[in-house]
Order: C-alpha cells, then sequence, then structure tokens
C-alpha cells in the first residue's frame, strides 16, 4: 500500500512538472525513480528468493511438517515445526528454534531420513588390538536381536569401519541395523 501510495506520487508530482515545462527535472525524477527501482529490486531480492524457494518447498514436499531433516552437508538438522512460504522453522535435537530462509533448504542437498518407513542406522564401536573381532561383531549382533525396534529384515550386520579402522589404541567396528520407526531413531 506503502508503495502504491509513492509511485502515485511520484507520477503526480512528474505530470505537474511535465506541465509547468520543467523537463530537465522530470528527468531528473525519472532518473532517482529509476535509481529508487533499482534499490528496491536489490533489497527484496533475498525475499524473492525465499518466496520462490517456498513455493517449491509447497509443491515438491521434499518434507513435510513433524519430518526430521537434515541440510547444509549435514551440519545442521532437527524436526520441521513449521513451512512458510519465506522460512521454515526447525526445532534442533538440543530444542532450539532455528528459522531457516527457505533458499538455504531448496539450494543444497535436504536428507530427510523419515521420508521412507525404514531407516539405517550405523554404531560405530571401538574394541582393544587384543580383543577378538568376531567375538565382538558376535555380540554386537546378539544385543541388536534383542532390541525390538531394530529389524530381521534387512538383517544387522558388523564390519570394520571404511574410513579409519584401525585408531591408535583401538579397532573401529561398524553395526548396522535398520528401524521400522524412523521417529524412534
Amino acid at each position: 500500500m506503502r508503495i502504491t501510495r509513492i509511485l502515485v506520487g511520484f507520477v503526480v508530482v512528474a505530470v505537474a512538472f511535465g506541465f509547468a515545462g520543467y523537463g530537465n527535472i522530470l528527468t531528473s525524477l525519472a532518473t532517482i525513480g529509476a535509481a529508487a527501482t533499482l534499490a528496491i529490486g536489490f533489497a527484496l531480492q533475498d525475499v524473492l528468493k525465499n518466496f520462490v524457494s517456498g513455493v517449491f518447498i509447497y509443491t515438491d514436499r521434499p518434507f513435510r511438517i513433524g519430518d526430521w531433516v537434515e541440510w547444509n552437508e549435514g551440519t545442521c538438522a532437527g524436526v520441521v515445526q513449521d513451512i512458510s512460504l519465506r522460512v521454515t522453522r526447525v526445532r534442533t535435537f538440543d530444542n532450539e528454534l532455528l528459522t531457516v530462509p527457505n533458499s538455504l533448504l531448496t539450494e543444497g542437498v535436504i536428507k530427510n531420513p523419515m521420508a521412507y518407513d525404514k531407516l539405517r542406522l550405523s554404531v560405530s564401536f571401538g574394541i582393544g588390538y587384543e580383543d577378538d573381532i568376531e567375538q565382538a561383531s558376535e555380540i554386537i549382533l546378539e544385543e541388536a536381536r534383542q532390541y525390538e525396534a531394530i529389524l530381521d529384515d534387512p538383517k544387522p550386520i558388523v564390519h570394520m569401519s571404511d574410513e579409519a579402522p584401525l585408531a591408535d589404541s583401538y579397532v573401529s567396528l561398524i553395526a548396522r541395523v535398520w528401524i521400522d520407526d524412523p521417529e524412534s531413531r
């Protein structure tokens, strides 16, 4: 409303100057108007980018309210609380509320672990060099079988870590298990 009033006022002043024969002032006002339009365009650039991103989130539905999402290469994560056309509100696992511009969520990769019925979890274990890897793996698998949230199919597996299997003081094992309800993470 305010912008419309300003534009109407500008047009009225410009027409008045034109009828009064002040063409140079009219040219100056047009130049000022063009500069103001450019400044407003730059100021609204982020707002428009976030708005368009919000439209994409509404149409593509990469996540919904209540979904656990990760973005920024996994450095940011939380549960979606609210989605608007400009921002998405996410509650972190530390119970903090993040107001995230929608453009951040559409420019990169978003990980939605709750998108499907099953979720694979990876848990790291370290055992001493003198410990028996086979025995440690069997103990981990036995414990996994006793936990009812872990699925039998696909069955849990344990293997040496791919990234750094041999640390300074331990051997790194990774247990991979599947759960039926990602919300129980």
